[in-house]
């Protein structure tokens, strides 16, 4: 055990986050020469994080610029691209604190988000994890024009706070029930009003979804911001299962129930509905029969028409099925299905012709393919004995595909770029290890993270031909 935590601590000891340039080779491992003096101790891996790498917290790009922005201590700081130099605060959250003290709001905050227009800021505080992917908490709406700060909802916590793509309003689930805040008016809308715990969730997921289809979050708002497509999940068929929870400083446990399916049993009932804000109406989409058929994602394409993605419970068949014409049945627009298993992606990409790319591994590997708005299939864009890992997305102005994959070894992962029309893809990093990359909206640059076996993570941020900025 002691080489082994010994051998841990000489990868991730001394690393300086002066170190970004990673279009140097990686160094050579360090080789320890002798033991440490002091033992390294649990109390320092795990509740000190006394050897924890350096990282980059909160890192997002601003839209439409060369800058980005990051959590620095109580505050979300913009900085340049090419020389990290700050060019301002975005929000100050000690200040708004100290300013809005009948809010109150917490000490710190844990995460943020923009609006698409930049002038809003979601920030998230005393987040609570529940499941695996699940949480809730106290989201606030930053306005940066106004300098001023207001809570989502004071009733109780809320899950998955989202801005509609105009940036008008906020959706959120609170208590099972899907809301919507109107940022102008200040108003509420309960969209839904049947959530209750163990029984009945709306616009979010029920413990296997999170769990084996790695979805928390059930509700996407429409591009137009006039709709919301959710899901609604009637669990009260489900078997219920009951854990003791010990804490620290009382003797007795706390018992938690919940619905939980273990193998062969009843499933809950999932249904979609789309919700129109004009109208305040929602109409049914789908449900599922029996148990036996999921719903593990939902999608709008560009034209807001609803889209979702439908699996059997043996998940050996799966269907891409959308609405065309508000009102009417759904249609099939793509199907597959295999002898064995099929995985579940979130690689669907909808382009301004209607057109998509899906990832599949009908071929054995998992690769990248373009359809036609009417499901057939334009062309294979990757092939080969190798899986695409991760697909970051598609450059509308310069018609460009930008991916992981795993082409040169199963132990690596390298970021390419391929052009829409075809052709050889070309890496843009695959220094030996693990490449792993963050693109900025317009695809004009991206943060690159990379580590190997004997080089904790590094960052640094290149440009879209892939030369090194800084």
């Amino acid at each position: 055990m002691t080489r082994i935590l010994l051998l841990f601590a000489v990868a991730v000891i001394g690393f300086d986050e002066s170190r970004i340039a990673l279009a140097q080779p990686a160094p050579a491992p360090v080789k320890p020469t002798a033991a440490r003096a002091t033992q390294i101790t649990l109390e320092e891996l795990w509740r000190d994080y006394k050897y924890i790498a350096e990282s980059v917290p909160g890192f997002n790009f601003s839209a439409g610029s060369n800058r980005y922005t990051r959590i620095d201590e109580a505050s979300v700081q913009e900085l340049d691209f090419a020389s990290g130099k700050p060019t301002g605060t975005i929000f100050d959250y000690a200040a708004l604190r100290k300013a809005n003290a009948l809010l109150g709001m917490a000490e710190g905050f844990d995460g943020y988000a923009f609006s698409d227009d930049q002038q809003r800021v979601l920030i998230t505080t005393e987040e609570e994890p529940i499941f695996r992917r699940s949480s809730r908490g106290k989201f606030f709406v930053f306005d940066r024009a106004a300098n001023s700060i207001s809570p989502v909802d004071t009733a109780g916590a809320q899950m998955y706070a989202t801005f509609s793509p105009d940036g008008k309003r906020v959706a959120y689930v609170r208590e099972n029930d899907l809301y919507v805040l109107d940022l102008a008016s200040a108003k509420t809308t309960r969209v839904t009003r049947d959530g209750e715990r163990n029984a009945i969730i709306n616009g979010a997921t029920d413990w296997v979804y999170e769990e084996e289809f790695s979805i928390a979050q059930g509700f996407e708002w429409s591009p137009d911001s006039k709709s919301i497509l959710f899901l609604r999940f009637d669990e009260r068929a489900v078997p219920e299962f009951t854990m003791e929870f010990y804490r620290a400083d009382e003797m007795y446990p706390e018992y938690r129930t919940w619905k939980y399916p273990k193998v062969g049993e009843a499933n809950a009932t999932v249904s979609a509905h789309v919700y129109d804000l004009a109208s305040a109406k929602t109409r049914r989409l789908f449900t599922t029969v029996d148990g036996d058929t999921h719903v593990p994602r939902i999608y709008w394409t560009p034209q807001n028409k609803p889209l979702i993605w439908v699996t059997n419970r043996h998940q050996d068949s799966m269907s891409l099925r959308i609405e065309s014409t508000v009102g009417m049945p759904l249609t099939t627009l793509l199907a597959e299905s295999r002898a064995t298993y099929l995985d579940v992606h979130d690689d669907l990409t909808f382009l301004d012709d209607g057109s998509f790319l899906w990832t599949s591994d009908a071929s054995g590997y998992t690769h990248l393919y373009h359809y036609a708005a009417d499901g057939k299939l334009i062309a294979q864009l990757t092939n080969g004995n190798y899986p695409v890992t991760e697909f970051y997305g598609y450059d509308e102005k310069n018609k460009q595909l930008y991916f992981q994959a795993a082409m040169t070894s199963p132990m690596r992962r390298e970021v390419y770029r391929l052009p829409l029309k075809g052709g050889n893809p070309v890496a843009i990093s695959r220094l030996p290890g693990w490449n792993d990359a963050v693109f900025s909206a317009d695809f004009s640059g991206y943060m690159l993270t990379h580590s190997s076996a004997n080089t904790p993570p590094t960052y640094a941020i290149y440009d879209k031909a892939g030369k090194l900025v800084r």
